[in-house]
């Protein structure tokens, strides 16, 4: 057998099988050392309870037959392998929990499929398996699997942890990528696993009775990598809640405690606070601000008025018309105002109307409602403005619906039946 190995012809084997019998620790440390590491390896031989090689689990494929003499440190020490079968071993559940609590805090890759029975007797426990692990299991599959999420996927290429329950006591595990259809079950653990971080915080924070603790209780957040400056609590009638003032910079969620005298009011300052926040989320997504308070319909009215005057055919009245509806805008905001919308309309339109024509008066263009007085302003200077994605958009569903409604060409009416026997609604 030795000398076979020695032979040039062995080096253009891809596996090597050992099917039979037994081999000595002496013979296999001999194999070990000269077979490659790139090689596949496949021993069905017995194997002596008390071998040990640093070869024995850095193939790219690996098959025991008999892997009893293999521990838990030796699981813990493979490094970017591709295959390892273990047809016997003397795991149970709680030693393959181990490996995959150190499969997930590990900071390398480890194997991307390991294959293994547990030791005869043993009982698979799903609990056990999966015990302070964060999974999410996929409801309607063949089999049950679990998939757990790499902590420290920054330097790994499998970050996605796969755990299936075979028939009788075999366990496998296979690593994927983030990629595909993997990447939904991803996204979804990396929000359990934030979600648990954020509980085991509000923990250690109510666990302390009084602030005398918590400049003690800050230091230990930030020896334990918290990225917390400084720990608060805020009492809200009779109940502490947690209030961390300084955010990381990552991604974090905010909490907002709103008082108010009744449910009404209540309900009413959460929808102003989250229109707020939509509007921001469009100023976000838009990345550019217009006027409000009717500068941008009235600017837009003299300019298809304008462009109107252009035009020799029928689209002439068409656009003409779209220009007079667009001054409903600040005719409405006027009148809801209780204000002079004729009056204040007209002002606005010769200032926008200077804006286009004087280039000197450019600055006019800003020009809006004020009708807190009943005036025009600067509405850029006073801060009253607007997303330009939500204004484009409700231009086009306003055209839209105007365009829908004029094709409607015909009008079906449906005339009243005559009551039988010519009498009337009375039956006179």
């Amino acid at each position: 057998m030795m000398h076979y190995l020695n032979l040039p012809l062995a080096e253009k084997c891809t596996e090597f099988s050992f099917m039979r019998g037994s081999l000595t620790a002496t013979l296999l440390t001999e194999l070990m050392d000269k077979i490659p590491v790139s090689k596949r390896l496949e021993i069905d031989s017995d194997i002596p309870i008390d071998f040990k090689h640093q070869n024995a689990l850095k193939y790219y494929v690996t098959r025991y037959n008999n892997g009893r003499w293999i521990t838990l440190n030796d699981l813990k020490s493979i490094r970017n392998v591709g295959w390892i079968e273990l047809k016997s071993t003397i795991f149970d559940c709680s030693d393959v929990n181990q490996f995959l609590n150190y499969w997930v805090n590990c900071e390398e890759d480890m194997l991307e499929l390991l294959k293994l029975k547990l030791k005869e007797g043993a009982i698979i426990d799903k609990d056990v398996l999966t015990d302070q692990l964060i999974t999410v299991h996929v409801e309607g599959a063949s089999s049950t699997d679990f998939f757990i999420k790499a902590k420290n996927h920054k330097h790994r290429k499998f970050v996605l942890g796969h755990l299936e329950i075979g028939e009788g006591n075999s366990v496998g595990f296979s690593a994927w990528e983030a990629m595909g259809e993997s990447t939904h079950l991803f996204e979804i653990l990396e929000l359990l696993e934030r979600k648990k971080e954020l509980e085991e915080e509000i923990s250690m924070i109510e666990n302390r009775e009084n602030q005398v603790d918590i400049s003690d209780f800050s230091e230990e957040m930030r020896q334990k990598n918290y990225k917390y400056e400084e720990l608060r609590r805020l009492k809200v009638k009779n109940e502490l809640y947690p209030r961390i003032p300084k955010r990381p910079k990552s991604r974090t969620a905010s909490s907002i405690i709103l008082r108010g005298a009744n449910d009404t009011m209540l309900d009413e300052m959460e929808r102003s606070i989250h229109d707020s926040l939509c509007v921001v989320r469009r100023v976000l997504e838009s990345k550019k601000l217009v006027a409000g308070g009717g500068a941008v319909e009235t600017s837009l009215s003299l300019f298809l008025e304008t462009f109107a005057q252009t035009l020799s055919s029928r689209e002439q009245l068409a656009v003409a018309e779209y220009a007079s509806a667009l001054l409903i805008i600040p005719k409405v905001l006027a009148s809801n105002a209780a204000r002079d919308s004729t009056d204040l309309v007209t002002k606005l339109r010769a200032y926008h109307s200077k804006a286009q024509l004087i280039p000197q008066l450019q600055h006019l263009k800003w020009a809006g409602l004020d009708l807190e007085n009943g005036s025009i302003r600067d509405n850029k200077e006073a801060g009253v403005l607007e997303p330009a994605l939500s204004k484009v958009k409700s231009l086009k569903f306003a055209t839209e619906a105007a365009i829908t409604i004029l094709r409607i060409d015909d009008l079906i009416k449906l005339d009243k039946q005559e009551p039988a026997g010519g009498h009337d609604d009375c039956h006179a």
